[in-house]
């Protein structure tokens, strides 16, 4: 264009080509400009006198470069489409496809016309069809609007793709028709259906796992999400977790091993095996092992936290150290830990200038308790004295059972005088009565005490010595304590020397028996003979039973020692019968062993037989401290026994828990007063009146009444006025061997009341 008007828009437009709407615009601007000035009119004006020729060539060229550029644009829009990855589709007003393109061949395996023709409909999948028809209703009926659906459209292979579509109706001169612009989503819902299926694999391995998992953000310490075993684990439910931190729900026994994990995790990103310890919501400990490590959620710093835990194994490893150094039936501290206890103390005590005391108990005839009770019934009375023994102690000092029936006490820093006033509660203690496996059961104790410095500078050596001084208390009778000395040592080594001896003498019966006349108080006859042990040592001649008896109860050596006794006196009684003597009742101390172990009646009734002596000459005699320790199982025993035709007495009565109560139970023939209580008759008034009550007390149940170590005329006469019916003692004859009781029966003098 070599016009004005060429010149005019390439002035104003530069080498852009003008639309018509461009041309409008700039003949507005004309207009205007006319309107504005004369010079901007006959400006005009000139431009107006163009030829009427070039504004038709003007208008030529703006045509021709109006078809180029829809030609262009028709080859870039037929590129886009041919190119598109999305097919692109024309539907007709009833669903018919007039168009496709080539990228359906691509996409769904079809040329593009040769579906050309085909209803839509008829290869979508037949519980997609609603979907779609109610998409496709909805775009006729609104042209310009779009709609989206997603549907399986079946692929020429037979399969079925998932196509996401957005469909437009648009009306020109052909009618109405529905351009669709359709992608295959197969592949990407796939991925969507497997991410899916992954997050719930995930969340189920999440809450199922074994250990305690918990996610929670890395700037707050809120839990974002915590599983199952959490929750169960700590005891809380999810809406007592999430949102809170640990700090919030006093998870951390020890808050300080929280921050050693925050620090761990911020210089390395991670912290692996860290054990600590939760406190869960009832506030029972939770023992755990940690694996953390920093993540990104979404963007956010997290932290992944796997707790596993180790409660049962911790509790494990307590249970098991605890037994190392526990009694496990009493729970109380053993020998190992009593011994370091002890020598904690003594570093102690030499630092300080301290006193410790080392106390050694020993039950008194406990074996008795096991053998004729069970181990059951012995394991309640062991618990039950280790539960007094711990009341009774300060919180600093320590009681252990180092075995058996076998006690110890650790007191530091007290007195000589407080020590003796600790081990009197003791005894009191121990001896009071209890009940055990419904029966009503009596024990006492012997104790040895030793101090440091004084008895001993290292454990093992206050030990012994404590367990010397008991021994002491055993012999000087029991129930009662003894101070370690040195001169015990002596007693103590003659004390096993004396245990190897009499083992070897029950071997070889190195035992005689003698024999101490009972008498009548009124008329001065001889009415039994009691049997009396003596040990006819080689070395040491005649042995009393006070130094041997003791050794052989807490042996065990009693049962057959026993044994003996009551076999070697029914065959001499029978003996001295069978010679013509006047028959005399012999009696015999019935060991608590013999009396408590197995059947007392089938042994008793053995021996008879065995000797052939009548079951009326044979007395036995049970103590009081046996006859209380089964009360029950005593009187059932007792009435057997007498039954069979034998006398029973009670012995050392008085010594015990004197009672009416428990007396008139037993099925007993007699009661002899301890020779402890006859001693004082004529010196001692409270001796008197005890001696009175009993012989009283007896009577009143028709029981008689046997006075024992009756030595001076004081004593028998204070007997006779309160009308004791017999004694025995010095005042009239010693212990005898069997020759001189020979004589004394053939004397008519001391002839026997046979009765």
């Amino acid at each position: 264009m070599h016009s004005l008007l060429e010149r005019q828009l390439k002035r104003r437009f530069g080498s852009n080509v003008p639309t018509s709407e461009v041309w409008l615009e700039f003949l507005k601007d004309l207009d205007e400009a006319y309107r504005q000035s004369d010079a901007d009119r006959r400006m005009l004006e000139r431009s107006l006198e163009l030829s009427s020729q070039e504004l038709l060539l003007a208008n030529k060229e703006i045509r021709t470069w109006a078809e180029v550029q829809l030609e262009q644009s028709e080859v870039r829009h037929k590129a886009l489409i041919e190119n598109s990855s999305d097919v692109i589709t024309v539907l007709g007003p009833s669903g018919e496809i007039t168009f496709n393109s080539p990228s359906v061949r691509r996409v769904l395996g079809y040329e593009p016309d040769e579906l050309v023709g085909q209803v839509a409909f008829a290869y979508v999948h037949p519980d997609d069809i609603a979907a779609v028809g109610n998409k496709f209703a909805a775009v006729i009926t609104n042209p310009g609007t779009s709609e989206v659906v997603e549907f399986r459209f079946l692929h020429k292979s037979g399969s079925w793709r998932s196509m996401e579509a957005a469909g437009t109706a648009h009306i020109d001169s052909d009618g109405l028709h529905v351009i669709v612009n359709s992608r295959d989503v197969t592949d990407r819902r796939k991925a969507e259906e497997t991410s899916r299926e992954n997050a719930e694999l995930f969340s189920k391995a999440f809450q199922a796992s074994p250990a305690a998992i918990a996610i929670t953000d890395g700037e707050t310490g809120a839990f974002l999400n915590v599983n199952t075993t959490f929750l169960r684990l700590l005891g809380y439910s999810p809406e007592e977790v999430v949102g809170r931190s640990s700090d919030d729900l006093g998870l951390w026994e020890e808050p300080a091993e929280r921050q050693r994990l925050v620090q761990a995790l911020a210089e390395n990103g991670s912290a692996n095996d860290f054990e600590t310890v939760f406190r869960n919501k009832s506030g029972d400990l939770v023992y755990g092992v940690i694996s953390a490590e920093t993540i990104e959620l979404s963007g956010r710093p997290c932290v992944l936290s796997i707790v596993h835990d180790i409660t049962e194994r911790k509790q494990a490893e307590q249970t098991i150290n605890h037994l190392a150094y526990h009694d496990p039936l009493t729970g109380l501290p053993n020998r190992a830990l009593f011994r370091d206890r002890l020598n904690t103390a003594l570093a102690r005590a030499r630092r300080h200038q301290e006193v410790v005391s080392v106390m050694f108990l020993d039950l008194d005839r406990f074996k008795l308790v096991n053998d004729t009770l069970g181990h059951a019934v012995g394991d309640s009375l062991l618990q039950s004295v280790a539960s007094e023994l711990k009341q009774l102690l300060r919180d600093e000092d320590t009681v252990a059972r180092i075995g058996g029936d076998e006690f110890t006490i650790l007191l530091s820093d007290l007195a000589i005088g407080d020590v003796t006033r600790v081990v009197e509660r003791v005894l009191e203690s121990v001896k009071a009565p209890r009940s055990l496996g419904g029966r009503e059961m009596r024990v006492t104790t012997s104790i040895g005490i030793c101090q440091y410095p004084e008895d001993g500078d290292d454990a093992e050596t206050l030990m012994r010595n404590a367990d010397i001084a008991m021994y002491r208390a055993k012999e000087q009778g029991r129930d009662g304590y003894a101070f370690y000395n040195e001169s015990l040592d002596a007693a103590a080594e003659g004390r096993l020397a004396l245990e190897n001896d009499l083992r070897a003498a029950i071997e070889r019966e190195e035992f005689v028996l003698f024999y101490q006349p009972l008498v009548n108080v009124g008329d001065g006859r001889v009415v039994a003979l009691e049997a009396l042990i003596r040990w006819q040592h080689p070395e040491r001649g005649l042995v009393p039973p006070g130094e041997f008896i003791p050794v052989a109860e807490e042996t065990g050596l009693i049962l057959p020692l026993g044994e003996w006794v009551i076999r070697t006196a029914c065959r001499q009684a029978k003996a001295w019968q069978d010679a013509g003597l006047p028959p005399v009742p012999v009696a015999v101390n019935l060991s608590g062993y013999r009396f408590h172990r197995s059947d007392p009646c089938a042994y008793i009734s053995q021996v008879l037989r065995e000797t052939g002596l009548e079951p009326k000459y044979l007395h036995l005699e049970i103590t009081e401290g046996v006859v209380l320790q089964d009360i029950d199982r005593t009187v059932e025993i007792l009435s057997d026994l007498r039954g069979m035709g034998v006398q029973i007495s009670i012995d050392d009565f008085g010594t015990g828990y004197s009672s009416l109560s428990y007396l008139k139970r037993l099925p007993a023939d007699s009661v002899k007063i301890d020779r402890s209580f006859v001693s004082g008759l004529d010196t001692d008034v409270n001796d008197a009146a005890i001696a009175t009550a009993i012989i009283a007390m007896s009577h009143s149940i028709g029981l008689k009444v046997i006075a024992e170590g009756v030595e001076t005329e004081e004593q028998l006469a204070f007997l006779r006025q309160r009308r004791c019916d017999e004694f025995q003692g010095f005042l009239r004859a010693r212990p005898m061997p069997a020759n001189e009781v020979e004589l004394l029966l053939d004397d008519e003098r001391f002839a026997a009341a046979v009765r």
